[in-house]
């Protein structure tokens, strides 16, 4: 699915004020706390995106940033049906109808993979639309 919000990937040059994507630059920001999750690194999430059929959207960076910042709030009690659940009210209806176009096996999971964070308890369960 191609949108009109997809990230040049030549742009994820984030060293410094030199970020041309605020929400990346947001993100990095937050990510600068040692210790608090892995690192995130945009250009393997933009390769993990493409290899997975998808691109690194405004949305799927928003999803990232959403479940990265959750699993910082609540670490390992986190559930796949409230992380669905906080994506969707987050992203909003239409635009997470968008990544679950993006990642139809598995918005959430998926997305924890570009993050590179653990998918919450739950996700890994065929029955909430994860394939592995």
């Amino acid at each position: 699915m191609e949108t009109t919000d997809s990230v040049n990937v030549t742009e994820i040059n984030c060293e410094g004020d030199e970020c041309k994507i605020p929400l990346l630059k947001k993100m990095l920001d937050e990510m600068s706390d040692p210790g608090a999750l892995p690192p995130f690194n945009p250009k393997e999430a933009a390769d993990k995106a493409r290899a997975m059929g998808a691109e690194l959207s405004e949305t799927v960076l928003e999803a990232v940033m959403t479940l990265r910042e959750r699993r910082r709030r609540l670490g390992a009690d986190d559930n796949a049906i409230g992380a669905a659940t906080e994506l969707n009210t987050v992203l909003g209806p239409e635009r997470f109808h968008e990544l679950r176009e993006s990642f139809p096996s598995g918005p959430v999971g998926r997305c924890c993979e570009l993050a590179g964070i653990q998918p919450p308890d739950g996700v890994l369960d065929a029955s909430f639309g994860w394939a592995a």
